[in-house]
């Protein structure tokens, strides 16, 4: 993918990996014309559920956090399901950080909570927020990837 300089994803995990493919599922069913940093997040919601709810209050639960993520995106046309789906400037930038965080650790391939750290860091849209208002900081994943 070379719209991305990311090596075509070769750094990513599986897991990661998981979250592009629901990032893309995200975009077919919501609409939208790229992947944004907002559908990363619905893909880390829906791929990995885990890396947020270790977060959460047990009364949150990650359906109500999509449903509500879903809500401040509004909606679009979708694409046809065969349609090419490129990813954002936004979430390239967020991809690319990800990376960047993951390489300056021991790990050596980028994980979900590398994108949730960088969507934290560098995405300041309502669907971020909706992580924020349930204290979910860059501070807490970032001490959690420590």
């Amino acid at each position: 993918m070379a719209q991305t300089d990311l090596d075509d994803f070769d750094d990513f995990g599986e897991a990661a990996r998981l979250v592009l493919f629901y990032a893309r599922v995200a975009v077919s069913e919501s609409g939208g014309v790229a992947i944004t940093p907002d559908h990363l997040l619905l893909g880390i919601l829906r791929g990995t559920p885990d890396v947020v709810t270790r977060f959460l209050l047990p009364s949150d639960s990650v359906d109500i956090l999509a449903q509500e993520v879903l809500a401040t995106m509004g909606t679009t046309a979708r694409p046809h399901e065969s349609a090419e789906i490129p990813i954002s400037p936004e979430a390239v930038h967020v991809l690319a950080e990800a990376l960047g965080r993951a390489r300056a650790t021991t790990a050596r391939t980028v994980r979900p909570e590398h994108i949730l750290l960088a969507l934290m860091e560098t995405s300041h849209t309502k669907a971020v927020g909706v992580l924020r208002i349930r204290g979910i900081t860059e501070e807490t994943v970032a001490a959690y990837l420590r």
